[in-house]
């Protein structure tokens, strides 16, 4: 769960900063100390601190060298590295993307980023496009999307059919919810052979998503297997994130 996100100039300048609930205790305060971390590492090491874990909490960072701007996400600690820096790396490239005519003059009023609060949910819930892009990069999987419970389809693949995919999708799993009723079970997972060389696997995720990955049974699933059950988790955890998003954002 996200408890705080931070994003400074690197001379210090707090840029924006938003709570959630079980915020950290002075995150601003914090954040000195974090660009002060990030200018010494860099002088002794050469590299960059970009994961800290604390006792109850975990921080990323992630920067943007050229707009000289870096995001601090304070989340909990069994989210993971992988987690934090997806979400993290999402939230950077949305801001200087969006101000990068301001950017190059903080002594502008900084309320003109005021109105980075209302795109935050929008950027976690895109954040599932980079992990997909990810996932069809690999050896073996042709097509990777994601059905969230609004029926929107995210997918690296603009030519998806989108109608389609929900018409399909929403007689597939019905059946399949229906036979898992009369045993008393819940349908969690549906693979299906077509009579070509691909293979088609559906995960139910928070019970209204569904993550669908087209793969080739021409490649042994020992090729793609680690990265699918890494992408899964990472979108479970956005999907989450989602669900209670309007729970905890402040």
């Amino acid at each position: 769960m996200i408890h705080n996100v931070l994003l400074m100039a690197t001379s210090g300048l707090v840029l924006f900063s938003k709570e959630f609930v079980n915020s950290v205790a002075q995150p601003r305060l914090i954040g000195s100390l974090l660009t002060a971390m990030i200018e010494f590492s860099q002088q002794t090491s050469g590299m960059q601190v970009s994961y800290i874990e604390l006792s109850n909490v975990a921080i990323t960072l992630v920067t943007n060298d050229v707009a000289k701007v870096f995001c601090a996400l304070f989340h909990d600690r069994d989210d993971g590295c992988a987690f934090g820096r997806l979400i993290c790396s999402e939230i950077l490239n949305a801001f200087t993307t969006e101000y990068s005519s301001d950017l190059t003059n903080f002594g502008l009023n900084l309320k003109d980023f005021h109105g980075f609060h209302n795109k935050i949910a929008d950027i976690i819930r895109n954040s599932v496009k980079p992990v997909l892009y990810q996932l069809q990069y690999n050896k073996g999987i042709l097509k990777a999307l994601l059905v969230t419970e609004d029926g929107t389809v995210a997918s690296p693949n603009p030519e998806i059919d989108q109608l389609g995919v929900l018409a399909n999708l929403q007689a597939l799993t019905g059946l399949c919810t229906d036979i898992m009723a009369n045993v008393d079970d819940d349908c969690i997972h549906i693979m299906l052979d077509s009579s070509h060389n691909s293979r088609l696997l559906l995960w139910r995720i928070q019970e209204r998503s569904l993550l669908i990955v087209v793969v080739s049974k021409l490649v042994h699933s020992s090729k793609y297997r680690a990265a699918l059950e890494e992408a899964l988790d990472t979108i479970e955890q956005v999907c989450l994130l989602m669900t209670n998003l309007h729970l905890v954002s402040r």
